[in-house]
């Protein structure tokens, strides 16, 4: 029967330990040493319970024995290695089995490590130790990996990583979304544009830490402007390169502003009023003290009531006849008594009951009094003697409202003292001479400094380090400026406050932050600097067509100044294409908030046409809505004129190609076909068998004729293939059920593997089969010398692209051959005729998709077919 688990909590911190043992003597022994170095202990007896528990669990250390009844150690081993919770987890194994087949067995089911039964503590503890300090480094590597990784995977800048050579090894999603899919392997050289060759501008900005500017050309043929910044690090001996682009081409400063308070509100304060003086002379009728707005009693030298006016007899909630006669001191609470009674006592004591001089003798003090109804209500009680008489005149004030406008002021200055603590402005108050009297906390925050030790110093000492003045005479530009211990930038607002507002004479300063507007403003006049001296022209307008801003080489392409352009609408001054089917398109693209990118033909202001290459793209809020538009655009007219003629020669060069391939291809099997007749003509009379044998020749000859003349005609079939809109999933299952059958039949193992989300393809049907087949065709050709052969056909997306790869276990492509290929009539094959890779490029390419070949590490050749998806809207 299993033992409960034990646990020892001393530290909840404390690294967790499981010991799974059988043996109670081993398993107390493991328990008090683990226990002894400060680590907390579950202990098991069998293997099936551990494995049950175990889930609840999230050890730090396993000590697992070899031997135990049930589920032994090894297997318990590779069942925990199988949970996430001890997949890192080292375990040790404690066998009292020594053989080779033990500790392999133990090590093949997951163990770190092993130690020998008996065990020895001093043993025990270095291995724990070293275990559990390997384990945290691990773990601890294993986070910060993790959090570099999403750091880069999540970054807003594109990050690449490039070998000794400049090719592209890794890159993270924002760069496959600025330089294009399929970049991996290519030089970076092939993908940026820099003044200076990258061979020699990289290791530079890499050992300077300079910050370039370089231009990226997309796969897609479109330009970004970028940032480059690099360093490096050494794998192994390997030295890597990591490359961070920032995207500059369309960004726009920030626009925030931080608008400090314009004024501090009025400091609510209220003196209490004090006790008031009775009147000197002495009222003839009780109807004028009942109209005082103060509560008025007589008492006798006993202390006893003997007028109240209406006013205090409201205030104690009795009738005035009900109060005469009563001791006042029925009237004081008990606590107020304990502080008023030997303040009385020590006035009676030491002040006469008359004055000689006329000044009234007068004891003020607060007191709460106690209403009939037992409810209690705060007071100032003035007592003066009463001259000539032998009586007291006591003189009441609620302050039951004067109490809770108190409170409420203390309240709101506690709120306004939060609230001005909470702003990350800077606010301080000082007096005439530059001493602070109050601040706020980011002021003791930014100096550094206990709160208490900022108030009655100089500001200008504070700040300034200066032995006089203050900030208003220390701050030149209040508009931005630095103080001399920091780097930031800060606007101040200041406001001269004078007595009558209730704060006191001097100066309120609302000091703000306006570093990242600084940089802001900076960056946009770099940014500014940098458009108005590229050689592309630039110009920005709103959603309504109005131009924004044109950068000079706009003026010089189109011959409209900025002057005349800024304000007005694109279209009455005549920028932009000429075509309207051209304009259409673009405004359908803008209003799906996509950009456009392509060429037309424009119009100058003096009325000539050139062809324009343009990037017109969309300005979008944090809403979504639309802002403005950027239209990045150059003349093309050189460009077009280079690049026919480079068609022209590279036509030339492959008809002069293709004319020497097929004068080979044909002459060979000609010759053959006139040196057998030229035979037959002078020789001597033949032997029937002869003339059969050189018949059969030009036959065979000619055969090879028809072939080509064939594989030629293939090549033209589908010189304008039918596209049509339709799903690619059911073309590929019918093409996979139609192959199957014949592979099967050469034993050739076909395993097609198709995703369901493929979606719709513009394509021809026949030209896609062809293509396909001529692939599969080279793949099975390829599979001649293999004992096992197999063909294997994918298909899935990626992104906005079908991707098809057709991948077989042959010997690969030789690095000798992998240049020549997809020439025409090169193949590697006895009987081929190099026209099949071809005639699959080009079907491939009329439907606006790739192949390329690749001879992956693993072996064997993968044929990699890529396509357009269309888009729901599209399809």
């Amino acid at each position: 029967m299993s033992q409960p688990a034990k646990t020892a909590l001393r530290e909840p911190s404390a690294p967790l330990i499981h010991i799974v043992d059988d043996d109670d003597a081993v398993q107390r022994l493991l328990t008090i040493l683990m226990e002894k170095e400060g680590f907390r202990v579950v202990a098991h007896r069998d293997g099936l319970t551990a494995l049950e528990q175990s889930p609840a669990l999230q050890p730090d250390l396993v000590l697992l024995d070899v031997a135990m009844p049930g589920m032994d150690g090894i297997t318990l081993c590779r069942h925990l290695r199988q949970l996430d919770s001890y997949r890192q987890v080292p375990i040790l194994m404690l066998t009292g089995l020594s053989d080779d087949g033990t500790v392999a067995a133990a090590y093949a089911a997951g163990a770190t490590d092993y130690i020998p039964k008996p065990v020895q503590p001093e043993v025990l503890r270095h291995k724990v130790s070293y275990l559990l300090h390997s384990h945290h480094i691990a773990r601890q590597l294993r986070e910060t990996e993790n959090k570099l990784r999403s750091i880069v995977q999540y970054a807003n800048d594109a990050i690449l990583v490039l070998d000794a050579a400049l090719h592209v090894l890794e890159l993270n999603p924002k760069a496959e979304v600025l330089l294009g899919a399929g970049v991996v392997g290519k030089v970076i050289g092939e993908l940026l544009d820099t003044e200076e060759s990258l061979d020699t501008l990289l290791p530079h900005i890499t050992q300077t830490g300079k910050v370039i500017e370089a231009t990226v050309r997309n796969r897609d043929g479109r330009t970004a402007l970028v940032e480059l910044t690099s360093s490096d690090f050494y794998l192994g001996t390997h030295r890597r390169y990591v490359l961070i682009l920032r995207n500059i081409t369309g960004r726009k400063p920030s626009e925030k502003t931080l608008e400090a308070p314009s004024d501090l509100p009025d400091s609510l304060t209220a003196v209490p009023s004090q006790g008031r003086g009775p009147s000197e002379q002495e009222p003839e009728t009780s109807d004028i003290l009942d109209a005082l707005p103060l509560g008025l009693a007589r008492l006798n030298r006993r202390g006893q009531i003997i007028f109240v006016n209406r006013h205090l007899a409201d205030l104690l909630g009795e009738r005035p006849s009900r109060c005469l006669g009563t001791s006042g001191r029925r009237y004081v609470s008990r606590l107020s008594w304990e502080g008023y009674g030997p303040a009385l006592r020590r006035f009676l004591s030491q002040r006469p009951l008359s004055s000689t001089a006329g000044e009234p003798v007068v004891l003020t003090q607060s007191v709460v009094l106690r209403k009939a109804d037992g409810c209690f209500f705060p007071v100032i009680l003035s007592l003066m003697p009463v001259p000539g008489r032998d009586e007291w005149l006591a003189l009441v004030e609620d302050r039951t409202r004067h109490q809770k406008l108190e409170e409420r002021l203390q309240r709101l200055n506690e709120e306004w003292v939060v609230a001005v603590n909470a702003l990350s402005d800077m606010i301080l108050l000082e007096d005439r001479a530059g001493r602070i009297r109050r601040c706020n906390r980011a002021v003791a925050e930014f100096l550094n400094r206990p709160h208490s030790t900022i108030i009655g110093q100089s500001s200008a000492a504070l700040f300034w380090g200066a032995t006089e003045g203050s900030l208003a005479t220390c701050v030149q530009h209040p508009a931005a400026f630095q103080f001399p211990t920091s780097d930031r930038w800060f606007r101040m607002n200041s406001y001269w406050i004078d007595q009558a507002r209730g704060i006191g004479t001097g100066w309120v300063h609302i000091i703000t932050d306006i570093t990242s507007q600084r940089r802001s403003e900076l960056e946009r006049g770099r940014l500014i600097r940098v458009i108005e001296q590229v050689g592309e022209a630039v110009v920005t307008f709103d959603r309504h067509g109005r131009v924004q801003f044109c950068n000079p080489a706009f003026e010089q392409l189109t011959g409209i100044r900025s002057w005349e352009a800024v304000g007005h609408s694109l279209h009455r001054l005549g920028f932009g294409p000429v075509d309207r089917a051209v304009r259409r398109d673009i405004l359908r693209q803008l209003v799906r908030g996509k950009s456009w990118c392509g060429r037309y033909l424009a119009r100058r202001r003096d009325g000539s046409t050139y062809p324009q290459q343009a990037t017109i793209s969309p300005v979008r809020d944090a809403q979504g809505q639309l802002q403005n538009v950027v239209v990045v655009c150059r003349d093309v007219t050189e460009q077009l004129r280079y690049e026919a003629i480079a068609e022209a020669v590279n036509v030339m060069e492959n008809a002069s190609h293709i004319f020497s391939a097929i004068r080979h291809e044909m002459g060979n099997p000609i010759n053959s076909i006139k040196t057998a007749l030229t035979v037959l003509r002078q020789a001597q009379p033949l032997s029937s068998e002869a003339v059969t044998t050189y018949v059969e020749r030009c036959l065979s000859e000619i055969g090879r004729v028809e072939y080509l003349l064939r594989a030629l005609r293939s090549f033209s079939l589908y010189e304008t293939p039918e596209l049509q809109a339709q799903p690619l999933l059911p073309f590929l299952e019918r093409f996979c059920a139609l192959v199957k059958d014949d592979l099967a039949a050469q034993g050739v193992d076909f395993q097609p593997c198709l995703a369901s989300d493929l979606g719709w393809v513009n394509f021809d049907a026949r030209a896609l089969h062809q293509a396909l087949m001529n692939l599969i065709s080279n793949a099975v050709d390829a599979l001649s010398s293999v004992p096992e052969p197999q063909v294997i056909l994918t298909a899935r997306c990626h992104r906005r692209l079908i991707v098809i790869e057709v991948r077989d276990n042959g010997p690969g492509i030789a690095p000798k051959h992998r240049d020549h290929i997809f020439k025409p009539f090169y193949t590697t094959k006895p009987q081929g005729t190099g026209l099949g890779l071809v005639i699959a490029r080009k079907l491939l390419s009329k439907m606006r998709g790739t192949v390329e070949l690749q001879s992956p590490p693993t072996g064997g050749c993968v044929a990699i077919v890529t396509l357009e998806a269309l888009h729901e809207n599209d399809a």
